[in-house]
């Protein structure tokens, strides 16, 4: 176990293992949705997690394009609010406050395995939550009103 600390939160994550478990899974819920929301999102993923976020799951072993859940609210003037989650092996060991990332992005830890890929079975997981993803329309196809 790798101890990981994250502002006032400590990790203890089996980053190896949890890389090897995201080699084995071929995609993410958003990738595998065929609802215009998700497509969205899987067309803004690479510049999404360019930031800090994608930064703190490269560290926890989490590939990025392999989210366990995505959704979405309506924000304004053509953006979207999304959020979601990912797993890694671990646990947690002095919880936090919830982090705030650039663009208030905000993230944080639970001991959970909501929604769960087959290959994380009885497995100890730690549910990396994110909040307000601020992201626009990409598609050209507008979404239901």
């Amino acid at each position: 176990m790798t101890k990981i600390v994250l502002y006032d939160w400590i990790l203890e994550c089996e980053v190896e293992e949890t890389s090897k478990a995201y080699s084995i899974i071929t995609q993410g819920s958003a990738e595998i949705c065929d609802c215009l929301y998700c497509k969205n999102f899987s067309a803004l993923t690479d510049d999404f997690f360019q930031g800090d976020f994608g930064k703190l799951l490269q560290n926890l072993g989490v590939d990025c394009k392999k989210d366990t859940e995505i959704y979405q609210f309506p924000f304004d003037q053509g953006n979207y609010s999304y959020a979601g989650w990912f797993h890694c092996i671990g646990n947690i060991k002095q919880k936090g406050e919830v982090i705030n990332l650039e663009n208030e992005l905000k993230v944080y830890f639970i001991e959970s395995n909501d929604l769960m890929f087959d290959v994380f079975k009885g497995k100890e997981l730690i549910q990396i939550e994110f909040l307000d993803a601020i992201l626009p329309w990409m598609m050209n196809e507008l979404p239901p009103a």
